[in-house]
């Protein structure tokens, strides 16, 4: 019998994260869903873990090895899937337990698809208003780096215009009221709803427009295209 809900992950070497998203996603006791991990990691670590680890039928789990786009995992994550309905995550993302009853609702009323609109107000701790025009002003950043090797230069990532635009593309500095754990790309993250989860950036530290599609470190061969 088909799942109601088909989850789909594309994953590239970000092991740790996804293995977090497939515990907790799997901790669910729905049976409804199945959840449809595409790997596309330069190693064998997380296709080792699934096999030892994890004996959910629920889980759906396929290896392709570099080199692989992002866009050809995702489109292949989609063949995997069975479900009536598919729900795209990045490999650091969760669910929450009400999509189980979203989708048996979409079904009841025979809608094909459901999209959240939500505006939000976001406030960086400490913000402050200055100036006739009330404009937000943002502490400055620390001189911390996270990066396993502070002479690597860092990935920017380009975001088409119209795209940058939409309003369910944001620049988020909190999370529940709280700022946003490093771990979630504090200080500041790109939120780009709708798009693969590599163009929403985390540990954001400068925006810029261009008139040319990006061409910035690893922008300029097929995998973030």
């Amino acid at each position: 019998m088909k799942p109601l809900l088909s989850i789909i992950i594309a994953t590239k070497n970000r092991v740790p994260y996804c293995i977090n998203s497939i515990e907790t996603i799997l901790s669910y006791t729905n049976n409804d869903f199945e959840l449809v991990v595409q790997d596309n990691t330069d190693n064998f670590e997380l296709r080792n873990y699934v096999y030892s680890d994890i004996s959910d039928k629920r889980l759906v789990y396929n290896y392709i090895p570099p080199p692989f786009s992002s866009i050809d995992n995702f489109n292949a994550g989609l063949e995997l899937a069975t479900g009536e309905y598919v729900c795209l995550i990045g490999d650091d993302d969760g669910i929450c337990s009400t999509i189980f009853e979203v989708v048996k609702w979409a079904k009841l009323n025979k809608v094909d698809s459901v999209c959240p609109r939500v505006f939000v107000d976001y406030y960086w701790p400490d913000a402050f208003k200055k100036g006739s025009l009330g404009y937000l002003t943002i502490p400055k950043f620390t001189n911390r780096v996270w990066s396993k090797d502070p002479k690597k230069e860092p990935i920017s990532r380009g975001c088409p215009l119209p795209k940058a635009l939409q309003d369910e593309t944001i620049l988020a500095f909190q999370m529940n009221n709280e700022a946003i754990p490093l771990i979630h790309g504090y200080p500041l993250r790109l939120i780009a709803g709708g798009w693969p989860a590599s163009v929403s950036g985390k540990w954001v530290q400068k925006i810029s427009i261009r008139n040319k599609v990006h061409d910035g470190t690893k922008m300029t061969g097929t995998a973030y295209r």
